[in-house]
C-alpha cells in the first residue's frame, strides 16, 4: 500500500511538473500558429513541434546522468517565474499588436529559456546543455522580423530574376529585368517571391539543422549542411525560375499557372533529398564513435520540481488569459479612439460606370492572407488609368504585411522608381480619418500616383504611423487599442500630369465612394 502511494505521488509530481512545461509551449504554439495559418511561408510549422518532439526523444534515450542545480537553483526559479510574469504584458502587447514580430522573438525566447531552466533543476547544467540544441530547432518557426525578411526577400527576387536574364539570352531569346519582373517578347513573367526561393530557403536552412542534430554532427559539419542548404535552395529555385520563364515565353502565361506549384513541390523535396544524401554520406565517412547507453535510473534521479510551485507557475501563466481580457475591457478608451469599430467600405459602382472588378494574382492572395480583397480597374477621359486595391483583415487574422507590403516596397520590383514623395492625404467622414501616403513613382517613360492608407476599424481620427515604432506599439497596447479589424487602400492613377491634380482626383474618388459605418449597425 505504502508502494502504490509513493507511486501515485511521484506521479502527481511528474505530472505537475510537466503541466507547467505544457502550458508553456500550447500557449506559444497558439500565438504562433496564427501566423503559420496566414502566412504560407511559415505553413511548416505546424510540423515542428512534432519534430522538436522526436529529436528530444533521440536525445532523452541517451540523457547525461544528473547532477545537483543547487548553486544555479535560485536564479533559475526567478527566471522561470518572471517567464510566467511575462506571459501578462506579452499577451496585453500582442493583442495591440499582433503583426509585431518582434513579441513572437521575445515569447519563444523566454519559453525557450525557461525549459532549458527546468531541465537545469532536473538534472543539473549538463541537462540543459544536453536538450538546449534540440529545442532550439522550434526557433525556425518563429517568423523573422519583418524588415530582415523583406530585405532578404527582395534581394533573392531581384537576384533570381537577374540569373534567369541571363540564362535567357545566352539561349538566345530576348529577355530584359525590370525590377523583380522579366520581359520577354511574348510577355512578362513576375518573380513572385514564391518562386525567389524564400519559402523553401527558410524551411531548407530547418532540414539541415534538423538533420544536423538527429545524427549529432559536429559544428563545422553542421555548419556545413547549413551553408550547403542554403545553396542548393537558391540553385534550385534559380532551376525553377528559368524554367517557369522558359515555358511562359514557349506555351505562354496560362500554361505557366498550370506548372507554378507542381515544379515548387518538386524543388522543395529535391532540396531535402540532396540534404538527406549529405547528411548520409557524412555520416558514413566520419569516424565512428561507440555507441552510448542510456545511464541507469538510479543514477539519473531527477530532481523534480515540488508540486506545489509546478502548479502556482501553472495557475499563474493561465490567470495571463482573463487579465489581458480585463485589460482591454476598460470603461475609458483613449480619445480619438472608437469604442466601436467605424467599419470602411467601398461603394464600387459610384467608381464609374466603366468600372471593372478583376481577380487578384495569386501570388497577391497567398502573401497578404486578406479576408477579403477585391481589384478595381477603368479609363476615365481616354487617357486617364486607375487601379485600386482595397483589403480587409478580420480581428484575430491580421497579417504581418498588411502595411509593410506598400508601394515603396512592391512598384520598385515592378521597375517602377520613386520620383517623388509628398504630404499625406487626409480624408475624414463619420469620425474616421484616414491618412494617405502619397508618392509619384517613374517607369517606361510614364508617371504613376500612388496613394495608400492603412488604418484599424477601431482607431476613429488618430492615424496610424506608416512607420510604427516600439514606443508607437508599446502606447496603443498601454491605452488598451486592441485591433477589431485593419484596412489598406492602394490607388494608382497614370495619365495625370501633376501630384497636386492626382491628389484632388483621390479625393474626389474618396468623397464619391468610401462609406463609413458603426461596426453595431
Amino acid at each position: 500500500m505504502k508502494k502504490r502511494k509513493r507511486h501515485q505521488k511521484k506521479l502527481g509530481l511528474v505530472a505537475a511538473n510537466l503541466l507547467i512545461l505544457g502550458i508553456f509551449w500550447v500557449d506559444l504554439i497558439r500565438v504562433l500558429s496564427i501566423e503559420w495559418s496566414i502566412n504560407e511561408r511559415y505553413r511548416f510549422g505546424y510540423l515542428v513541434p512534432f519534430i522538436a518532439l522526436y529529436l528530444f526523444y533521440l536525445k532523452w534515450s541517451i540523457r547525461p546522468e544528473t547532477e545537483t542545480a543547487k548553486p544555479w537553483s535560485i536564479p533559475i526559479q526567478i527566471c522561470i517565474w518572471a517567464t510566467a510574469l511575462l506571459l501578462f504584458p506579452l499577451k496585453i502587447i500582442w493583442e495591440a499588436n499582433p503583426d509585431w514580430r518582434m513579441v513572437y522573438w521575445i515569447h519563444a525566447l523566454a519559453v525557450y529559456g525557461a525549459t532549458l531552466g527546468i531541465f537545469a533543476l532536473w538534472g543539473g547544467k549538463s541537462w540543459a546543455k544536453w536538450f538546449a540544441p534540440a529545442l532550439a530547432i522550434f526557433l525556425f518557426a518563429v517568423p523573422w522580423p519583418m524588415h530582415f525578411e523583406q530585405q532578404l526577400t527582395q534581394n533573392l527576387m531581384g537576384m533570381v530574376a537577374a540569373i534567369t536574364v541571363d540564362f535567357m539570352n545566352l539561349l538566345g531569346i530576348f529577355a530584359i529585368q525590370q525590377g523583380n519582373l522579366i520581359q520577354l517578347a511574348t510577355g512578362w513573367v513576375g518573380v513572385e517571391e514564391a518562386c525567389s526561393g524564400v519559402r523553401s530557403f527558410q524551411s531548407t536552412i530547418m532540414a539541415a539543422y534538423f538533420l544536423g542534430e538527429m545524427y549529432r554532427y559536429s559544428v563545422s559539419l553542421r555548419l556545413i549542411l547549413l551553408l550547403f542548404g542554403a545553396g542548393i535552395s537558391v540553385t534550385l529555385n534559380v532551376a525553377r525560375t528559368f524554367l517557369l520563364t522558359y515555358i511562359t515565353y514557349s506555351n505562354g502565361g496560362d500554361v505557366t499557372k498550370t506548372w507554378h506549384d507542381p515544379v515548387g513541390y518538386m524543388v522543395s523535396l529535391t532540396a531535402f533529398l540532396l540534404l538527406l544524401g549529405l547528411a548520409i554520406a557524412i555520416n558514413r565517412k566520419r569516424a565512428k564513435k561507440p555507441s552510448e547507453v542510456a545511464p541507469d535510473p538510479s543514477k539519473a534521479k531527477i530532481q523534480w520540481l515540488s508540486k506545489r510551485k509546478s502548479i502556482s507557475l501553472a495557475v499563474l501563466c493561465l490567470l495571463s488569459y482573463p487579465a489581458s481580457h480585463r485589460w482591454y475591457q476598460r470603461a475609458n478608451s483613449h480619445p480619438g479612439v472608437a469604442s466601436e469599430p467605424l467599419i470602411a467600405t467601398i461603394d464600387w459602382p459610384r467608381a464609374s460606370p466603366d468600372i471593372v472588378l478583376g481577380e487578384i494574382p495569386a501570388g497577391i492572395r497567398s502573401i497578404l492572407r486578406y479576408s477579403e480583397g477585391a481589384q478595381a480597374h477603368w479609363q476615365e477621359n481616354d487617357h486617364e488609368n486607375w487601379v485600386v486595391y482595397f483589403f480587409t483583415w478580420d480581428e484575430g487574422k491580421i497579417s504581418s504585411f498588411a502595411d509593410i507590403h506598400g508601394p515603396e516596397v512592391c512598384l520598385p520590383s515592378a521597375g517602377f522608381e520613386l520620383s517623388n514623395k509628398a504630404d499625406p492625404l487626409l480624408w475624414k467622414r463619420n469620425g474616421l480619418q484616414i491618412s494617405l501616403d502619397s508618392y509619384t513613382f517613374t517607369a517606361r517613360g510614364y508617371n504613376a500616383h500612388v496613394f495608400f492608407a492603412v488604418w484599424n476599424d477601431n482607431q476613429g481620427e488618430a492615424v496610424i504611423p506608416m512607420s510604427r515604432t516600439a514606443g508607437d506599439r508599446l502606447g496603443a497596447a498601454m491605452r488598451g487599442e486592441k485591433i477589431k479589424g485593419r484596412r489598406t487602400l492602394e490607388i494608382i492613377i497614370t495619365g495625370v500630369d501633376s501630384i497636386t491634380e492626382a491628389r484632388a482626383k483621390a479625393g474626389e474618388f474618396l468623397d464619391r465612394t468610401v462609406v463609413v459605418t458603426p461596426g453595431n449597425s
